[in-house]
């Protein structure tokens, strides 16, 4: 606040709706050296403020600033917010009011995506993202955006919106699962699954076994719809590439056993069949498949 505030406010009393009274000390934003008080004599912060709005106009942003702190600290959120608008709309250009004002917004984000409410969500976490006000601010924003573009199925925003996040945050460890699951939900599964095999080529032991139970998630139900489609060739491919990631993979090894024999692969039949009962000694699909091999080997 300016000088003429000054000894106006320091710690004042108010009084909630149960009238209670409660120490409040309101510190300037502008100079944390010091302060704005009122005497300290009982009298209600909100007369206060309403009576330095009359001497000041009620465009005096530390009085506005005093007035949107004592509705946070009253939990009055409806009113905290519209006089933080206000604060904003007079000042845009401010820096602590921007910040206020993303945070109001990331907080009515997040009560709206519980609620699965994510077009609605959306706006807001623009909003923050479009100030930088904060590197890590904005990156949970871009976080929220990602998820309301996923859930909203506009996958074409969702993958610009990972590209900013992983262009501000290179080392951003999701960005390879959500970048596969994006191309999956977009029909580029065979995209997806390269995109995991290069993160495996590239990464230790312990992220390793994080990407191949990834690629895992989307070989599968990739391998069955080729199979459903007549196309046993790329089924048994993938499949096998499944299998060389994974050697104890139980539904990549039984598609990689029945695609091997429609395509007449005895050999890899075989070969993968004890594979099956390597792992699964007990498992009736893998034994079944044992006495084909010995049946056609006349071995009994």
């Amino acid at each position: 606040l300016n000088d003429r505030h000054q000894g106006h406010i320091g710690i004042c009393r108010y009084c909630d709706r149960s009238h209670n009274s409660r120490l409040l000390q309101l510190t300037c934003q502008e100079d944390g050296s010091r302060t704005v008080s009122t005497s300290d004599n009982g009298d209600c912060c909100c007369c206060f403020i309403r009576e330095a709005k009359k001497q000041y106009g009620n465009s005096d942003k530390g009085i506005l600033y005093k007035e949107y702190m004592l509705y946070r600290q009253m939990n009055e959120d409806d009113l905290a917010y519209s006089t933080l608008k206000k604060m904003y709309e007079m000042y845009p250009d401010d820096y602590d009011i921007t910040l206020a004002m993303s945070a109001q917004h990331m907080k009515k984000a997040e009560k709206l995506m519980e609620l699965g409410l994510y077009a609605e969500a959306l706006p807001h976490v623009l909003f923050v993202s479009q100030k930088h006000v904060d590197n890590d601010v904005n990156g949970a924003a871009w976080e929220k955006a990602l998820s309301c573009y996923i859930n909203m199925k506009r996958y074409n925003e969702a993958l610009a919106t990972l590209d900013t996040i992983t262009l501000h945050f290179p080392d951003y460890e999701n960005g390879t699962l959500k970048r596969a699951f994006i191309l999956d939900k977009m029909d580029k599964t065979e995209e997806a699954l390269q995109l995991y095999l290069s993160a495996i080529e590239q990464s230790d032991e312990d992220m390793r076994i994080f990407y191949v139970i990834g690629y895992e998630e989307l070989a599968v139900p990739y391998i069955k719809k080729c199979m459903e489609a007549g196309a046993t060739k790329k089924a048994y491919e993938e499949a096998i590439k499944l299998v060389s990631l994974n050697p104890s993979s139980d539904l990549g090894l039984r598609y990689a056993i029945n695609s091997s024999g429609l395509l007449g692969k005895y050999d890899e039949f075989e070969k993968y069949t004890a594979q099956g009962i390597n792992y699964y000694p007990e498992e009736p699909f893998y034994q079944a498949k044992r006495a084909t091999v010995l049946e056609r080997d006349k071995r009994y």
